[in-house]
């Protein structure tokens, strides 16, 4: 076996291409295929002048044996890489591609398999001899054998690997990696060799309104990080407070300076718990009675703060609270809000047992208040009328405004006129004679500003900016409605702006600066601009 794949490291590979074909086959001698699957078989302890001899002539091997005793029962051919290979029988056998030859008389015979390891170890062999002219190149000391190397042409000498051109850049010009970012270190508990934190300076946190006026009192608990830098971060909830106190705990908190925990004497992330407690000074229980008050005295916005506490509390189907929030609703100039409250009211009323003609007459009123405003006009004279019907006075002046809008100038002077008789109140009910006067085509001299809606354009809003958050508001986490008053004039600019109710950390006066820049198409009465009181919220909300 030795000798065979050593000889047959020796041959010359062919220029030519041949066709696709299996690896390894075998066959018996005279018919060309189909091919079986297992190798040839060499015979055991055979002398080496037993084994065939292959050469390369022509573009055919040649094969023979000088010994012909190896007998029928191994004769036959094999194909390595496409190339026919003959061993054993009798004379010489000469293959070609396209057909096999042989001068023995003998009938071909298929040879027993061989144990598969056996095979195996045969087929491995015959492959890399095969392989091994392609991959080692020709063997220096055989260069000079004519016969070993066919036509006698010298083997090329082996060259060592060509390296690009130019030398190696130096050590110094390579790019160094870039350095591995350390993760920090993770916060660690108080306890042990690490000393607590100590507070420097702590902002109180602000008492909500929605708080104050449901009562709530308690403590928030918080955990946090404190950092190297005395700062806190990382701020965890573990037992907070309703209506916004949890928010404004936060807020305050994250506000606060530290001098940092130590671990021996260098500082480090700690983490720390946190509480914030919220206790009432002189408070008082919100009532029906204490939001009334805030009615009387104008403070419609305390007012509605209250009722909405009140409906919340469970007293949603009490006519006082739903009138309270109506009430609050109209002074804030809410149109929407307080047409829908009149409504819940009215219902509560139709469904109760007891009349509450006081209650009905004051819905009513406000229903047609909202719709005058809303320009529903045709909608707000009938309910108007029924407030009056039902002893509502202050009805008399919505219902002028209604006929006003509807062109009835002489109906609306009467009603302003009865109200003057009723109430005494001649200064409440000039501005308006004036103005309906003036929408009839009489030469008069209107008493601007005047209040917007009926008969009267709401302003429209042309452009205008938000106004920014301040730093320490966003710090603070503030959030919430400002809500001014100002004069809307005949160009549309705004003057004479100014704080109904307001926000802290200047959120305030960046409102003011804000919509003192705003332009409106002006507000107009009976297809004339003229000055109007408007009220402005500005909403501040964080994203």
């Amino acid at each position: 076996m030795k000798r065979l794949c050593s000889d047959m490291t020796h041959l010359r590979s062919s220029p030519i291409t041949l066709p696709p074909e299996p690896l390894l086959s075998h066959t018996p001698r005279g018919r060309p295929g189909p091919h079986h699957p297992y190798p040839p078989a060499w015979p055991e302890g055979a002398a080496a002048s037993r084994r065939p001899r292959v050469r390369w002539a022509a573009g055919v091997y040649l094969t023979g044996n000088k010994n012909q005793g190896i007998g029928p029962e191994r004769e036959g051919y094999a194909t390595i890489a496409g190339v026919a290979v003959i061993y054993g029988g009798r004379g010489t056998t000469m293959i070609s591609r396209r057909a096999v030859t042989h001068s023995s008389k003998r009938s071909p015979q298929i040879p027993p398999p061989l144990p598969r390891l056996r095979r195996l170890a045969v087929a491995a062999g015959i492959l890399l001899a095969s392989a091994a002219p392609a991959l080692a190149g020709p063997d220096p000391a055989r260069a000079g054998a004519g016969d070993a190397l066919g036509d006698g042409a010298e083997s090329p000498a082996a060259q060592e690997p060509e390296l690009p051109p130019g030398d190696p850049p130096p050590a110094g010009d390579l790019e160094a990696p870039p350095p591995v970012a350390e993760k920090p270190a993770a916060p660690l508990p108080v306890a042990g060799d690490v000393k607590a934190p100590v507070k420097i300076s702590a902002t109180p946190p602000q008492y909500t309104l929605e708080a104050r006026i449901a009562g709530i009192q308690g403590t928030v608990v918080m955990k946090a990080v404190i950092d190297k830098k005395g700062d806190v971060t990382d701020v965890e909830v573990l037992q907070g407070l309703p209506y916004g106190l949890t928010e404004s705990a936060v807020a305050a908190v994250k506000s606060w300076k530290f001098e940092p925990a130590t671990l021996n004497g260098e500082p480090v992330d700690v983490y720390y718990s946190l509480t914030v407690n919220f206790r009432l000074e002189g408070y008082t229980k919100p009532s029906i009675k204490a939001g009334f008050a805030a009615l009387k005295e104008g403070d419609y916005l305390d007012a509605k703060r209250v009722f909405q506490h009140l409906y919340r509390e469970g007293n949603g189907t009490s006519q006082e609270v739903v009138l309270g929030l109506a009430l609050a609703a109209r002074g804030l100039e809410d149109a929407e809000r307080a047409e829908l409250n009149a409504r819940r009211l009215l219902a509560l009323i139709e469904g109760s047992k007891k009349l509450e003609t006081k209650h009905e007459s004051q819905a009513y009123a406000i229903l047609g208040w909202a719709q005058q405003r809303l320009g529903h006009h045709k909608l707000a004279e009938p309910n108007l009328r029924r407030a009056l019907a039902l002893g509502a006075a202050e009805a008399r002046l919505d219902l002028a405004k209604v006929l006003t809008a509807q062109n009835k100038f002489a109906e609306a002077l009467e009603e302003v006129e009865r109200y003057v008789a009723e109430t005494g109140d001649a200064e409440g009910a000039r501005a308006l004679e004036t103005t309906i006067r003036f929408c009839s085509g009489e030469e008069v001299e209107i008493p601007e500003p005047l209040e917007a809606g009926g008969s009267i354009s709401v302003p429209t809003k042309k452009r205008g900016a938000l106004p920014p958050y301040t730093a320490a508001a966003r710090k603070a986490k503030i959030e919430g409605t400002v809500l001014l008053r100002a004069i809307i004039d005949r160009q549309g600019k705004v003057r004479d702006a100014s704080i109904i109710s307001g926000l802290p950390h200047g959120l305030n006066e960046q409102a003011l600066a804000a919509v003192r820049e705003w332009e409106y198409w002006p507000a107009m009465m009976c297809g004339r601009p003229v000055e109007v009181y408007r009220k402005l919220a500005i909403m501040f909300r964080l994203k």
